[in-house]
């Protein structure tokens, strides 16, 4: 009766399936989700460092992290893992030269795509 009832709560609270335990999933499935994590991680530390560089919001580096993100996302397939995972390398790089002292923002030319 108890399980019933908790499998009666999900249907009824959320449309979506509890997603499964890592052990459970394809080894697909599995890079998927932690490109996902490592793509949304670094998106948070952009945001982080770009409100930490700019708190009032007069150069709009929150803003050009936002749709950096956003147009790099409409142009990269979500089956493309090599791409993303350069793309996160990339990322990676640009973060830690954001947290340089002398560095005070950063401008975007051209894109990553090749």
């Amino acid at each position: 009766s108890g399980a019933a009832q908790s499998s009666r709560r999900c249907s009824r609270g959320s449309r979506r399936a509890a997603p499964q335990p890592l052990g459970r999933m394809s080894g697909l499935a599995v890079a998927k989700t932690t490109l996902r994590q490592s793509v949304f991680g670094l998106y948070r530390s952009f945001l982080r460092a770009a409100r930490a560089k700019d708190p009032d919001g007069a150069r709009g580096l929150v803003a050009s992290v936002k749709n950096r993100f956003r147009d790099d996302a409409a142009g990269v397939s979500r089956n493309e893992f090599q791409r993303i995972e350069y793309m996160l390398r990339e990322g990676h790089k640009k973060l830690k030269m954001l947290g340089m002292s002398r560095v005070s923002g950063f401008e975007v030319r051209g894109g990553g795509r090749r």
